[in-house]
């Protein structure tokens, strides 16, 4: 009646397949589980596996009692009924007496976070090879581009023809001579040689058979320059020169002897005969860095005394001394 007192029943129902529909599309794993309770402990819905008896109470249960006590939070617990670890998050179902909780199996969880974490580390064992890939490749790179360049280099210095050093890689070793010897003393000595008459070889035979007597002279004047320091190098065209560092007079002029016995034992055949006997005049110069002269000096009285062996009849050897430059051959047999 209206303003007396209630005089009947409320009831309210829930239907449990209510809530095993909602929970069905959830994805737990095998150990996991949701689970509704009433505020006395009593739990009304679990999934996904039914209760296994109407409305069973956990009042006494440690996991359940926490649950209700603090209302929501999370934490992990081993379950009285089955002794599995799992991880419990739970919360109050608005002002209602209802508590909701889902609980994951630890376990499981790991077993999900190890797979994961195997496929990062596969990922990043993937990424370390490719980067060491990488790297070696640019390495290889790096070294091909470095060796082409130093072959390049090595190229820009050497004669095509001959194989010798060529003029610049001959002024640079020639420079670098002459400063050590500025510096510490001792004489630097230079033999300027150049084939006598070479003009007839290519007038009479072709180029290519002048290609063959400068080659054969590249090889007799290697021969003759034994020591490691000394330096053959073509400096024109049927030019050479030979740097001995280091060498006194009397030593140069044994080189020199030796690239005339040398060159006169070269034989160069063209249709089966012989292009005849091959000589050289050489003008050996000889200077003290440290007392007097430049190395354009030097090289000006190499020059000279070549230049005096030729007009003095070829194939002999002219020496200079810094500033006098002298016309008599060294011991060379004509």
């Amino acid at each position: 009646m209206p303003g007396g007192p209630f005089s009947g029943i409320v009831l309210g129902s829930l239907s449990l397949s209510y809530f095993d529909r909602l929970f069905q599309n959830v994805k737990l794993g095998r150990d996991g589980t949701i689970n509704l309770f009433h505020a006395d402990g009593t739990r009304i819905v679990r999934h996904p596996v039914p209760n296994p008896e109407l409305a069973p109470s956990f009042a006494d249960s440690l996991n359940v009692r926490r649950i209700l006590r603090e209302g929501t939070g999370s934490f992990i617990g081993i379950a009285q009924s089955d002794g599995i670890e799992r991880l419990y998050t739970f919360t109050r179902v608005g002002d209602t007496p209802l508590h909701l909780t889902v609980a994951l199996s630890t376990r499981e969880i790991e077993v999900e976070w190890r797979q994961k974490a195997q496929v990062i580390v596969a990922v990043v064992l993937a990424l370390c090879v490719v980067a060491v890939g990488l790297a070696l490749l640019v390495r290889w790179e790096l070294r091909r581009r470095n060796a082409a360049e130093a072959e390049l280099a090595q190229l820009s210095r050497t004669d095509a023809l001959t194989g010798l050093p060529n003029r610049r890689a001959f002024e640079e070793a020639f420079g670098r001579a002459f400063a050590e010897a500025s510096r510490r003393g001792g004489p630097v000595t230079l033999l300027a040689v150049d084939a006598d008459h070479f003009k007839r070889y290519n007038d009479r035979y072709g180029h290519a058979v002048g290609d063959r007597v400068l080659q054969g002279l590249a090889r007799a004047l290697s021969d003759a320059a034994r020591r490691p320091s000394d330096l053959v190098a073509r400096v024109g065209g049927e030019e050479f020169a030979i740097l001995l560092p280091g060498a006194d007079a009397e030593g140069a002029a044994h080189v020199a002897e030796r690239v005339h016995e040398a060159v006169a034992g070269l034989v160069v055949e063209t249709e089966g005969e012989s292009v005849g006997r091959i000589t050289v005049s050489i003008g050996l110069a000889l200077g003290l860095p440290r007392q007097s002269g430049t190395l354009a000096d030097l090289f000006g009285l190499a020059d000279a005394a070549l230049y005096e062996a030729k007009a003095t009849g070829r194939n002999r050897t002219c020496y200079a001394l810094m500033d006098t430059v002298r016309a008599a051959p060294i011991a060379v047999e004509v």
